[in-house]
């Protein structure tokens, strides 16, 4: 066994919160915390391996590093195949990133870069992991729950498993790829079925005794599917690995010997043999607090190795080599350690000709099986009588797995495990507030004493004779996670002011940002100012000391809670009566975050130069001398392409194929081309940007105060024009998740409550493009979202929302009665119909034009058919034309004939032969 513990692995003594080895093992990943944002470096493994090619400047030890996340990195795994490499982090984020090249760059010799990222998790994701063929990403999170993210088609999600009580902090795929456990602290482990993401057993009695000590507890299957090993258990008040077994779920062996809890156990991914044998086992490695490693051989009964004060601190990852024989672990006292084993020692990988025919022995299926290509029985004597049964075409779902003999079935509880593939809401901060209407008005301070032993004065403001307006008391609000705060000896006025809940959300931009919107009523002394300037909107995070209870947790700078004050609620009074009469309220305004002016920002695009695609950097470079002028530069690998100056600091970077913009402190915007040549004027704003993103060549500003501007770089115009957002949100205890910009200049604003919107320039308003709650989608008896070979706007929104095939397991709302289903269907298509117009999505248009015309023909509607096709024949047809324009009839539907979309709508209506007489109407009027 050799031992090395490298030096130069380190980030100046930050902590490694995980580590993970490439499958070809060229390379490692290593997660932690940077200087102002997580971190992720990719390293090279030669000089792991060798002397020389440590010694060797020519031999380079990072490969690459990104600095993407905004918190603190705190899972890293390589899938499978090799092709991504998953991170998620504390604020909220899981990044997929891939290898777009390799040679020298700015972040290092290889280039790796953000394909997706994955934003539904409302809390800090502690681990991860790939299932065993790479289709699927688990996730797990502190607010809960577990997300299994569909890799195929990302971001989609598959299932959201709930049940745990407490933070989730470990989750491992069944290498079989039937169950997929997690670990919690709420002291459980719970298996779960993937054919139905139900869950199958609940483990708990040997984690009744353990607290929650543990950073992580990374729980570990073996190889061959048997054994499933926890972190952190007790057996007689003493540190243990539990053992779990398949047969049964029982747990009556320990790996023992650690003096505190154990935080991660790995398993080395080959099935092992000695000399020749033919009984196969398995080695587990297992990390502690208590820093020590033991490794273990699970045909032996004592550790095969076990090394104490490795480290500093505690031991929080593991990982193996895909062959077998070196292991590397990391501590958060910023180091890891390398251990290379031989064939001696832990014996020979068995072959893959043998792991196969294990596996079909005991599991009826190979390896290289999907786990959509069979059912997976795990007793070889139900083989037999599957063989004689044909095989059912599975539609939706996957048949329920058959229970393997001796397993004990716990009840199913009431609480489905399988969920409607919905982002979830962000749970934040929650601000209650209310206005005092009571009369006469006490002249009376109102004491209360906090949970800590805090004095909490509340003072009731007297309105003076002259004045005709109430100031409303001030809102006191929570800063701990999930109450609500509320004064106990107050009672609820008669008229109180919506107060929507604050949540974290983050929204899809060049620089992720956690958004929150909160209205509260203002201060007494901040009446005047809020009614004629937006100077009383304050940031959250520089409340005065006294307002935050103590032991609070500060957010950190990229998550800043922003709230926004409420305008006065005028009174009207009358006579000599004190009492209130009637109160007008008033519009709420809104603050959004605004991103910080780092000294180097910077984003990868690709541009449209001479006719190519080229991968370039943009890069913003302030400049913290005084007087000196802050740059903008293009990068193509090492060679600048372009750079410009701007008087202002930067602090929001976008780009496209044509285009690329930068917003700067001062309220600006500018725009420039491809080539780096100035495309519009310097643009000034009211307020400063806090999202900017480029299409094509359009861009779009989203302010701090919830403005949206969209401007044309081509045309040289203002397609859309200081809209609020604040019509899509008020009244709701919704927060944005999401702002897209598509290739035909509109915004797009997802929201928390499963709500899309987009702004028509023409109708001069914003369109609901998809409602996830909405009971007529839910009762429509046609598949509720595009197809796959469907590609647009609306399929990626309805996709995000609605799964891959949890709404058909959704319960109608008339399912009992036809007649109202039918109404339902024609009523949701419709709307698929206007949306995809709205969108202007041509492929979805079409899609769900025919789509509707169907469901028109089936159900036998001539008069709707009739309308329908007035608009697409015009002139000189009779009927209304709802697309007719002033200036005359367009023949042209988004690019869209509309008399080749009635010769393909024609075999369709001529299916139902009471409609004979509108063919041969319409056939007549085509010729």
């Amino acid at each position: 066994m050799k031992l090395l513990k490298p030096l130069w692995v380190a980030d100046e003594g930050k902590p490694f919160f995980s580590i993970d080895i490439h499958p070809d093992g060229t390379r490692f990943a290593t997660g932690g915390q940077g200087e102002d944002a997580g971190k992720v470096v990719v390293w090279n493994m030669a000089p792991l391996r060798s002397e020389s090619d440590e010694m060797d400047e020519r031999v380079p030890k990072i490969l690459c590093c990104m600095t993407n996340h905004l918190g603190c990195v705190n899972c890293v795994r390589w899938s499978h195949d090799g092709s991504c490499l998953a991170s998620g982090g504390d604020d909220s984020l899981i990044m997929i990133w891939q290898l777009r090249s390799q040679g020298p760059s700015l972040a290092g010799p290889e280039l790796w870069s953000c394909a997706h990222i994955l934003r539904s998790h409302s809390g800090d994701v502690m681990d991860l992991a790939w299932s065993p063929d790479s289709s699927h990403l688990a996730s797990c999170s502190v607010d809960n729950n577990i997300i299994v993210w569909n890799a195929v088609s990302l971001p989609n999600i598959t299932a959201v498993l709930r049940g745990h009580n407490g933070l989730v902090k470990g989750v491992t795929w069944d290498p079989v790829g039937k169950y997929l456990a997690s670990q919690s602290d709420d002291k459980t482990v719970r298996v779960w079925r993937t054919s139905d993401w139900k869950e199958e057993t609940m483990v708990k009695g040997p984690f009744e005794g353990c607290g929650g000590t543990t950073h992580v507890l990374r729980l570990g299957w073996s190889p061959d599917g048997q054994t499933l090993v926890s972190a952190h258990a007790l057996n007689n008040q003493g540190p243990v690995a539990k053992i779990i077994a398949r047969d049964g779920w029982t747990h009556d062996s320990d790996f023992v010997g650690h003096r505190k809890a154990v935080e991660v156990v790995r398993f080395n991914p080959q099935m092992l043999a000695k000399n020749g044998a033919a009984s196969m086992y398995s080695c587990c490695a297992i990390g502690s607090r208590d820093r020590s490693l033991s490794v273990w051989l699970t045909n032996l009964h004592r550790p095969l190795v076990v090394t104490h004060d490795l480290f500093n601190e505690s031991v929080v990852d593991i990982s193996w080599s895909s062959t077998g024989y070196e292991l590397m672990l990391c501590s958060l006292d910023g180091s890891v350690i390398y251990i290379e084993f031989n064939e001696k020692e832990l014996g020979k990988p068995v072959s893959d000709q043998m792991k196969d025919q294990w596996f079909i022995e005991h599991y009826g299926r190979s390896l290289g099986q999907s786990r959509e290509s069979q059912q997976i029985i795990e007793d070889p004597s139900l083989l037999t009588l599957q063989q004689q049964k044909p095989s059912a075409k599975q539609t939706e779902m996957p048949p329920p797995p058959v229970p393997a003999s001796g397993v004990k079935k716990e009840k199913e509880t009431s609480k489905e495990a399988l969920i409607p593939p919905l982002p979830p809401s962000v749970k934040g901060l929650v601000s209650t507030s209310s206005s005092s209407t009571k009369s006469p008005v006490k002249d009376k301070q109102k004491e209360t004493v906090t949970k800590d032993g805090r004095r909490r004065i509340t003072p009731f403001s007297i309105s003076l004779q002259s004045s005709s307006f109430v100031p409303t008391t001030f809102g006191s609000s929570s800063s701990l996670p999930s109450t609500r705060s509320q004064t106990p000896n107050s009672q609820p006025s008669s008229q109180e002011s919506a107060s929507p809940s604050s949540g974290k959300t983050t929204i899809t931009s060049t620089t992720p940002t956690a958004l929150q919107v909160t209205s509260t009523p203002p201060r007494a002394d901040r009446v005047r100012s809020s009614e004629t300037s937006p100077s009383s909107l304050k940031l959250g995070s520089k409340r005065k000391k006294d307002e935050t209870g103590a032991g609070t947790k500060k957010p950190r700078k990229e998550q800043a809670v922003l709230t926004a004050a409420m305008p006065p609620t005028p009174a009207i009074r009358s006579g000599r009566e004190s009492s209130l009469v009637m109160s007008i309220p008033a519009t709420p305004n809104i603050t959004l975050p605004q991103p910080d002016a780092q000294a180097q920002r910077t984003l990868q695009v690709v541009h449209a130069v001479d006719g190519q695609e080229i991968n370039v950097t943009l890069e913003i470079a302030n400049s913290n001398i005084p007087g000196r002028a802050h740059r903008v530069l293009c990068r193509h690998g090492s060679d600048v392409r372009w750079e410009t100056c701007l008087s202002s600091k930067g602090i929001a970077l976008a780009g496209s194929r044509n285009i690329a913009a930068v917003a700067c402190e001062n309220r600006t915007v500018h725009v420039f081309s491809s080539c780096g040549r100035r495309l519009l004027p310097c643009l000034v704003l009211s307020y400063p940007v806090s999202v900017l993103q480029c299409s094509k060549h359009y861009v779009m500003a989203l302010t701090t105060a919830g403005n949206v501007f969209v401007w044309d770089a081509k045309r040289l115009c203002a397609v859309i024009k200081q809209q609020s957002v604040l019509p899509v949100i008020k009244g709701e205890k919704v927060s944005i998740t999401k702002v897209q910009l598509t290739g035909d200049g509109l915004p797009v604003i997802s929201l928390s409550s499963q709500c899309s919107y987009t702004f028509d320039p023409k109708l001069c308003v914003w369109v609901l493009l998809e409602d996830g709650s909405d009971v007529v989608r839910l009762s429509a008896s046609v598949q509720s979202h595009s197809p796959r070979e469907i590609q647009g706007l609306l399929a990626s929104l309805q996709g995000n929302c609605a799964g891959s095939s949890a709404v058909g397991h959704l319960p109608r709302l008339y399912s009992r009665d036809s007649s109202q289903q039918r109404m339902a269907t024609v009523a949701y298509l419709e709307n698929q119909v206007l949306v995809a117009l709205a969108c202007q999505s041509a492929n979805e248009y079409h899609h769900w034009l025919l789509s509707y015309v169907k469901c028109l023909t089936s159900q036998g509607l001539e008069p709707r058919l009739r309308e329908l096709t007035g608009e697409l024949m015009g002139p000189p047809g009779q009927s209304v034309r709802r697309l007719t324009t002033s200036q005359g009839w367009d023949p042209l539907v988004l690019g869209l004939s509309k008399h080749s979309l009635l010769k393909e709508m024609l075999p369709i209506i001529a299916m139902n032969g009471s409609l004979r007489r509108l063919v041969s109407e319409l056939q007549e009027q085509l010729i």
